[in-house]
């Protein structure tokens, strides 16, 4: 695959293969209330395309059909846009239909390794998810055969005693990758050592060989997964809050289809507030998720 572009695509096209990260429902809110602002289309309003790759299309003479690489919290921003507006049936579910991505030309190791470095470069990550993330990285790195296996890249010389073009260790070209020093590389395969043999004993299974960039890369994931069992990483929580925006067009929407007038004078009052009005009137009422 050579193609690398960017065009506006269909959600409903888009497949969401298991993540790195489980999706926050309170950024996934703040994505959507960003893109709803001023009354433009929210593809205008979307800074940065989403990443995905063709798994079926041009080639088969079928509907192109992708899969996410990253922008996961984006899609779901899109996703819930048309979602209310559907419920709403107020002529904005064009507006949310497509969404712009970039169309990588990647294999199947190499979407993952985007996905790591988008993770690594916008999420909220801890020092445990941060070290699962790199680790995992190597081991990608050495199933492409980009990366080269023993000594370090620096200083060696082809038999005539001329320097050569060669290829990077996986731990060199992993800590470029991701802006950290080779050393960091080392502490994190330490760090899922060690958290693999806590789970081990835990489980009461004997207690694996350590991990190192040397390892093969199916050691290397099996020691991530043992670390996530170990140490599973939570899935993150918004703190309670004044119910947003997107929450309360929800409520409404609901409330429309009941037959009361007092839901329905409350829902045309809502609809006719501007937004500083309806923070106030939720604050007041003591509204949370």
């Amino acid at each position: 695959m050579a193609y690398d572009y960017i065009q506006a695509i269909p959600i409903k096209s888009i497949e969401v293969a298991e993540r790195q990260r489980p999706l926050s429902d309170a950024h996934v809110d703040e994505i959507y209330q960003d893109l709803s602002r001023g009354g433009l289309f929210p593809a205008s309003r979307l800074l940065q395309p989403i990443g995905v790759v063709e798994t079926k299309g041009r080639a088969y003479g079928v509907k192109p059909q992708y899969r996410l690489v990253y922008g996961a919290h984006r899609l779901a921003a899109f996703r819930r846009g048309a979602e209310l507006a559907r419920a709403k049936r107020n002529g904005e579910l064009r507006r949310w239909q497509e969404i712009p991505a970039r169309i990588l030309g990647l294999n199947a190791e190499q979407a993952k390794m985007a996905e790591i470095i988008e993770n690594l470069l916008r999420a909220p990550l801890s020092q445990a998810e941060q070290e699962l993330h790199r680790v995992q990285y190597v081991a990608l790195l050495k199933q492409t055969g980009e990366v080269a296996e023993g000594l370090s890249a620096r200083g060696r010389r082809s038999s005539s005693g001329h320097d050569v073009p060669i290829l990077p260790t996986a731990s060199e070209k992993a800590a470029a990758d991701l802006n950290v020093t080779p050393k960091t590389i080392a502490r994190d395969f330490k760090a899922i050592s060690s958290r693999a043999k806590a789970a081990a004993e835990a489980e009461g299974k004997p207690a694996p060989a350590p991990i190192t960039t040397s390892s093969a890369p199916n050691e290397i994931e099996a020691a991530v997964a043992a670390a996530r069992r170990a140490d599973p990483i939570p899935k993150p929580r918004p703190a309670a809050k004044v119910a947003t925006p997107v929450e309360a067009d929800v409520i409404t929407s609901r409330a429309a289809k009941a037959d009361s007038p007092t839901l329905r004078a409350l829902i045309d009052a809502w609809e006719a507030a501007d937004e500083a009005t309806r923070t106030t009137f939720l604050a007041r009422v003591g509204v949370r998720e």
